[in-house]
């Protein structure tokens, strides 16, 4: 209950992180005004002609906003401040917004390849905790970036992140509605993104008190023969659920398959050695990351 309550929380992350874009990326009505302090000195030089479009005294077109003669003003009936608001991401800019999704999921897929193969070789926990901590550390930073660039870079470094959850588990809880329902609840009460996108992303910070409370898989343990470590995990287990399981009786039961002989009377299983390529020695595993890829 406690590992799931844990995978949980970095799910819910996930989801909240993924919903936020669609609620602080909105595009807002805007109208092009010349600035108050040079209006009287441009007025003559300079007509708006549309949201976007100035036209000066020899009707050249000029994009709004590109000089000290003209801004945005924007028409914030409810007073959230957005992406779009906040770095002038309308216009020739508007499809701007949609890096931000696309640079996360471009993460994501970059990494998951990687994080599999680096799971099965030095185990679950910490191929869980090293990116869900990237990505809790880089979605704050996300809050705080002082550029749209910057914004990117941190959401990026998000998606390179998100791998570690885990592709099963992301989906179970985003096809939920924790976390679009989370992230919609807080927009309500919240109208800054950068507040938004930080109150999402603090509950991120208690990922860090699982290094103490998650423990390795004990598949891969077994698997890998970690005697050490699956002892200590049965004494833990057992503490937790109040019961008493007798080491001895289980290590005699295993004595076959221990000592080299499995219990059909075979060889020993000997451990394949696996590297990044092998994975697209297979047709129908290359199918599917790259319909997977397309997918996300």
């Amino acid at each position: 209950m406690l590992i799931y309550a844990m995978a949980s929380l970095a799910y819910f992350l996930f989801a909240a992180e993924t919903m936020v874009m669609s609620l602080i990326a909105v595009q807002p009505e805007f109208q092009c005004l010349l600035n108050s302090s040079a209006e009287a000195s441009v007025s003559n030089q300079f007509k708006v002609v549309d949201q976007c479009t100035l036209i000066d005294s020899q009707s050249v077109e000029k994009e709004c906003g590109r000089g000290l003669e003209s801004s945005f003003h924007y028409n914030q009936t409810d007073n959230h401040i957005t992406l779009p608001i906040e770095f002038d991401l309308v216009c020739h800019k508007e499809y701007y917004t949609q890096h931000g999704t696309s640079l996360f999921m471009i993460g994501g897929m970059i990494t998951t390849p990687l994080i599999i193969q680096l799971a099965d070789r030095y185990g679950r926990k910490f191929s869980f905790l090293i990116p869900l901590w990237l990505t809790v550390l880089a979605n704050i930073a996300c809050s705080l970036a002082p550029t749209y660039n910057l914004f990117l870079f941190f959401r990026f470094l998000a998606g390179l992140g998100t791998a570690g959850v885990g592709t099963i588990g992301f989906v179970i809880m985003i096809e939920g509605i924790s976390g679009y329902m989370g992230v919609g609840f807080l927009h309500l009460f919240i109208s800054n993104w950068r507040w938004l996108y930080f109150a999402i992303s603090a509950p991120g910070l208690l990922s860090f008190a699982f290094y103490w409370f998650l423990p390795e898989s004990l598949h891969w343990l077994i698997a890998n023969k970690k005697t050490t470590q699956v002892t200590r995990y049965i004494k833990d287990s057992a503490k937790f659920n109040n019961v008493d399981i007798e080491l001895h009786d289980c290590q005699q039961e295993i004595t076959p398959t221990a000592n080299g002989t499995n219990l059909g009377g075979g060889e020993q299983d000997v451990k394949a050695s696996r590297t990044f390529f092998d994975m697209f020695k297979s047709r129908s595993l290359c199918f599917h990351f790259v319909l997977h890829s397309y997918i996300m």
